[in-house]
């Protein structure tokens, strides 16, 4: 089995500009590992399917949630 080669993140994300249009960097284990600049507010949604991994590497991101009863909440990540 060959081993992946390391992602600079940020090389990956200076190579393009655009607000919320994903790019995959890697997959592991069947899942897409994308990256993506964000700014602003971004359309809440739902992957029933599949989790989400957020990590913010400069700036903050707001994650809105819901629970099964429809509670909302918010977690800030820096």
């Amino acid at each position: 089995m060959t081993r992946p080669e390391p992602v600079n993140l940020t090389a990956a994300l200076v190579s393009f500009d655009e607000i919320y249009s994903p790019r995959i960097v890697a997959r592991i284990n069947d899942y897409d590992v994308r990256i993506a600049h964000t700014l602003g507010e971004h359309v809440w949604h739902v992957h029933a399917d599949t989790d989400e991994f957020f990590l913010v590497l400069d700036g903050q991101f707001d994650v809105s949630m819901r629970d099964a009863d429809g509670q909302e909440s918010t977690v800030v990540l820096h």
